[in-house]
């Protein structure tokens, strides 16, 4: 269960240092700041605790919830081609999604902000497929500033959704932020462009690895390797479109599959 966590400082938050040779193969994701990553260390203790004062009784979870961070996948949003230009992208997973019975999304529609806040903070995993980190659909002070509930484990998978822009002496923004800051345990987002069949592919893997999605064909690893080392793989621009998926926070295990 070795993980790396790095804090890049704003100068070099833009680059992929998951992917230099002596982090390729390892589980890496990042954080903005040591406060906010001892936050999320927190968060994972306070799940803990919620779950041992209601209804653990499942050896399964107590065996290793204490220091884990545990979402239940099956209960997921996702808006896939809110835009309805991503016609490739839709063909390919609103089949797959459409036969999860928990899962409720929207495909090939735009979404209110309601709608799109009801994902982030009614669900574990929220997945957003489209241009962008959904800013078209939702503003960043909503994100960061509900507090009623905390954001869930959310997937942008759209172009520079991970990107944070520099701003001179001061601190970079990007609409990541808002995900990390609205209490979301985990941000999955491209630091860069992408073009839209090779971040399907990584996309694919990364559910297949994970256990979120049945795999499609042979390509599934029986391993205990990272789901995202093993997604990135399966690009055929892997140091291009695959190094650009970055993930911020903890690392969090799939309830149905204990990979993480």
């Amino acid at each position: 269960d070795e993980h790396v966590i790095i804090i890049p400082d704003k100068e070099t938050e833009c680059i992929p240092w998951e992917n230099l040779p002596i982090l390729h193969d390892k589980p890496t994701t990042r954080m903005l700041s040591l406060s906010l990553l001892r936050d999320r260390i927190l968060l994972t203790k306070n799940e803990y605790e919620l779950q041992s004062k209601s209804k653990t009784n499942n050896s399964r979870i107590d065996s290793y919830l204490s220091d884990k961070y545990i979402i239940d996948t099956r209960s997921t949003y996702y808006i896939l081609n809110p835009g309805g230009d991503l016609m490739n992208t839709q063909n390919k997973f609103q089949r797959q999604f459409e036969r999860q019975s928990h899962w409720l999304g929207l495909s090939g529609k735009a979404p209110t902000e309601k709608e799109y806040m009801n994902g982030l903070s009614n669900y574990q995993l929220f997945m957003y497929f489209g241009h962008g980190g959904g800013e078209c659909y939702i503003k960043g002070r909503t994100i960061r500033n509900h507090n009623e509930k905390k954001c869930a484990v959310t997937l942008l998978m759209g172009c520079s959704s991970g990107l944070l822009k520099s701003s001179g002496a001061y601190d970079p923004t990007g609409n990541s932020i808002n995900y990390i800051l609205g209490l979301s345990p985990a941000l999955a987002a491209n630091l860069w462009d992408v073009t839209d069949k090779d971040i399907d592919r990584l996309t694919q893997g990364l559910l297949e690895e994970w256990g979120v999605l049945s795999p499609l064909s042979s390509h599934t690893s029986s391993t205990t390797e990272d789901p995202l080392v093993l997604a990135r793989r399966r690009c055929k621009l892997k140091f291009l479109i695959g190094a650009s998926t970055v993930i911020y926070g903890i690392p969090i295990y799939n309830y149905n599959s204990h990979t993480h």
